[in-house]
């Protein structure tokens, strides 16, 4: 479209000019072009995002700076599907239909909030499943109190599921996050801090749940100073997004491919037709679990890293007495043959301050 406006500024005619196929291909290489799928859309360009990126990052730099914070924080609400279907698969040529086949579940998700700090370290994901509320008003308060949503049998497997994995798992009527949520999930990861004098930053996207009166003080009182991801460039201003989203829901595929290949495994030589079964929510939190641990320091830390945040990975070594003490030795032993272990009072040692002593060892 550009290129025809221009041209009529030229009084250019549109027929005047024409090119096969190999000439546009040619063309491409030469100045290094090809033809490429769109990976983001909207009106904010890549240069927008990086001033926006820029400023963010000073930000976060100058709320560190100002409080003598030391560690800085990053939680990030994500749909995960029970199924992981591929937009393309092979067919015939000219097909209207392309089906794939599937086991029904392709629309049941769950809200993950995950959380990492930015030395590397992961907190246990918060998950929220959708579940329709007790028709029974007494019911629904109880659930909602005592249960987490959940009704009496289903809370003795979420129950279980909480023990083993160590992730909170609650639920409510449309599956998703909410401000009630996010007062839990701060009191949850933060309260029972040692160091709960000291402040930490969290920095959180604009979902309205994250910014009300309620989470604002609930923050303030846990000593959680929350810094808001400017809205439309969560992907480049927030740790999650840049970094660990992507190979987290790469990891949640392979485990899905994974069961659908057992589940192949366990078909072969029967001779019923093989029928795909849905994964359970036990087998979805059971994938969740062990994608967010197989996320490396590294990448949860890269993520920060964009921010210009200060990561300390250093590992302080624990102490041995025996192999202190062997080292002691040493030591005594060098200096006594040096002749450096004699007895030195203070007046000596003040009339010698300006003298040097050679020592031959």
């Amino acid at each position: 479209m550009k290129a025809r406006a221009v041209a009529g500024e030229l009084g250019l005619r549109f027929d005047q000019f024409s090119a096969s196929s190999s000439w546009r291909l040619r063309f491409l290489k030469s100045y290094r072009l090809s033809l490429r799928r769109r990976t983001r859309i909207g009106q904010k360009t890549p240069s927008d995002s990086r001033e926006v990126a820029e400023k963010f990052r000073e930000e976060v730099q100058r709320m560190m700076l100002k409080n003598g914070i030391t560690e800085v924080y990053n939680a990030d609400q994500t749909a995960l599907n029970f199924e992981h279907l591929p937009t393309h698969t092979i067919d015939e040529t000219g097909t209207r239909t392309v089906w794939v086949r599937n086991s029904g579940k392709e629309k049941s998700r769950l809200t993950a909030m995950v959380l990492a700090d930015s030395r590397g370290i992961k907190r246990a994901p918060f998950l929220v499943f959708k579940q329709p509320p007790s028709r029974v008003p007494a019911t629904e308060q109880h659930n909602h109190k005592e249960q987490q949503g959940f009704g009496r049998d289903l809370w003795k497997k979420v129950k279980a599921m909480q023990a083993s994995t160590g992730m909170p798992i609650y639920c409510n009527s449309r599956g998703w996050w909410n401000a009630e949520l996010s007062v839990l999930f701060l009191r949850f990861h933060f309260a029972a801090r040692t160091d709960i004098d000291e402040p930490v930053l969290l920095i959180w996207d604009e979902f309205s749940g994250h910014w009300t009166s309620e989470v604002e003080a609930c923050a303030k009182e846990l000593n959680v100073l929350l810094l808001k991801v400017p809205g439309g460039y969560t992907s480049v201003c927030q740790p999650a997004d840049i970094a660990w989203m992507r190979p987290l829901k790469v990891h949640l595929r392979a485990e899905w491919l994974s069961d659908i290949e057992k589940q192949f495994e366990r078909h072969q030589g029967k001779q019923s037709r093989f029928v795909l079964t849905a994964p359970t929510r036990e087998i979805v939190v059971g994938w969740l679990h062990a994608s967010w641990a197989r996320l490396s320091t590294s990448t949860i830390v890269a993520g920060f890293r964009k921010l210009g945040v200060p990561s300390d990975q250093r590992k302080v070594p624990l102490d041995d007495a025996g192999a202190y003490d062997a080292k002691l030795q040493v030591v005594i032993q060098l200096l006594e043959s040096c002749k450096i272990g004699e007895d030195v009072s203070k007046d000596a040692e003040r009339d010698n301050s300006n003298k040097m002593r050679n020592y031959n060892c």
